[in-house]
């Protein structure tokens, strides 16, 4: 990320340390004329980084249902002079439609828990609808504050394909874990625990990689 402005109050973002377990692997896996999902993009700091690694002839679609962060990850866009990515304002589930999002305690956090703050509606889709009607993913990352096992159900196609692509996500207690594993063991993707480069307290959030390893089909 150097050389990137980042407009943020995250000094983290703005040091470019964030997530560093995840930036390295984004820049081992992404290659020139990839297609990389964001999937809870945020403010875009990983749609950013993936943007620079594929190249204008790759391109990142970016998912992201909360307006205050689609205009900020636009924003960072713009002034970052990158132009290979399209903005999904939708949030991801099983199914498309429309749903009740809830705010939490940061726009970061906000989430399908009905245990949020207030509600509004958002429009949903899933990810293998999105991807027959568009360029298929070859890295997916995903961040959806606890219902990423709910996305994977609604990504049966993409994991059982014979271009699977690899997934990066981010599971935040251990039944969101091992729902997750679950599916990517069906599937017969290999799963690791991606270990945080800088220490913290308490194990969850934590980061899984998944690659495909023999065709379930």
């Amino acid at each position: 990320m150097r050389g990137a402005f980042f407009p943020s109050e995250d000094l983290a973002c703005r040091l470019g340390v964030y997530e560093l377990q995840v930036q390295h692997k984004l820049k081992e896996m992404l290659g020139r004329g990839m297609t990389f999902y964001d999937v809870g993009a945020n403010v875009g700091f990983h749609s950013l980084l993936g943007a620079r690694r594929i190249g204008n002839q790759g391109h990142v679609y970016a998912f992201e249902p909360l307006a205050q962060n689609s205009k900020r990850l636009c924003e960072l866009m713009r002034v970052n002079h990158v132009s290979n990515f399209t903005l999904i304002e939708a949030a991801v589930s099983n199914q498309v439609g429309s749903t009740e999002f809830f705010s939490g305690p940061s726009p970061a956090q906000a989430s399908l828990s009905p245990s949020g703050r207030n509600s509004f509606s958002v429009r949903t889709t899933d990810l293998d609808t999105f991807a027959s009607a568009n360029r298929w993913p070859d890295l997916i990352l995903m961040d959806i504050e606890g219902f990423e096992g709910m996305a994977l159900q609604g990504a049966t196609a993409i994991l059982s394909s014979k271009r699977r692509p690899a997934w990066i996500v981010e599971v935040h207690n251990l039944n969101c874990r091992n729902e997750c594993e679950e599916l990517f063991q069906t599937t017969r993707h290999q799963v690791e625990v991606l270990m945080p480069v800088v220490p913290r307290k308490g194990l969850y959030p934590l980061h899984l990689l998944a690659r495909p390893g023999i065709s379930s089909e």
